[in-house]
């Protein structure tokens, strides 16, 4: 995903894939306090919706299926204006 905020209180972020990983990327960016935060799996991660934030790009093993790969389950907490 590219630079983006949300439209939430907070962002709730689940990090999930099958071990081992076949995939580089998938690290959150928050571009508002200058941090990266590595893709590790089984990691929840909660961020303020109103911090630009980015994905950095996925890119699986050579011959791997996408199946493998990255998954993120995105819950989003209250609404703001």
């Amino acid at each position: 995903y590219k630079k983006h905020y949300d439209y939430s209180v907070s962002t709730v972020l689940f990090w999930l894939n099958k071990e081992p990983k076949k995939f580089t990327g998938g690290d959150l960016i928050l571009h508002d306090i200058d941090k990266k935060i590595d893709y590790v799996n089984n990691r929840m991660v909660i961020i303020p919706g109103w911090c630009e934030h980015e994905v950095t790009p996925v890119v699986m093993d050579e011959d791997e299926d996408p199946i493998n790969g990255r998954f993120c389950i995105s819950i989003f907490c209250g609404h703001r204006s």
